[in-house]
C-alpha cells in the first residue's frame, strides 16, 4: 500500500486514496501510507460499510474540508 501511495504522488494524482484491509490499521495508515501521498486525503476505512460515510464526507463541499482536517489531525497524533 505505501508503495501504491507513492506511485500515486509521482504520478500527480488527486483523489482520495482509501485504505482497508486485514493487514492495515489507522496506525499502519498514518505511519506508513499517509505521509506519501499528499496530492488527496488517505482514509483507513475499517470494512466496506463504513465507506459510504467516508466517500460522502469526501464529496460534500461542505463537509470535506473539517473531515479532512480531523484525519490529518488523527494521523498526525498517531504517527
Amino acid at each position: 500500500m505505501a508503495h501504491l501511495a507513492v506511485e500515486l504522488q509521482r504520478k500527480n494524482f488527486r483523489v482520495p486514496l482509501l485504505i482497508g484491509s486485514a493487514t492495515a490499521s489507522r496506525v499502519h495508515t498514518a505511519v506508513k501510507i499517509w505521509p506519501h501521498y499528499t496530492n488527496a486525503p488517505t482514509v483507513h476505512v475499517n470494512d466496506a460499510s463504513r465507506a459510504v460515510r467516508f466517500v460522502s464526507a469526501l464529496l460534500s463541499d461542505k463537509q470535506k474540508p473539517d473531515f479532512v482536517k480531523n484525519v490529518a489531525a488523527e494521523y498526525t497524533k498517531l504517527a
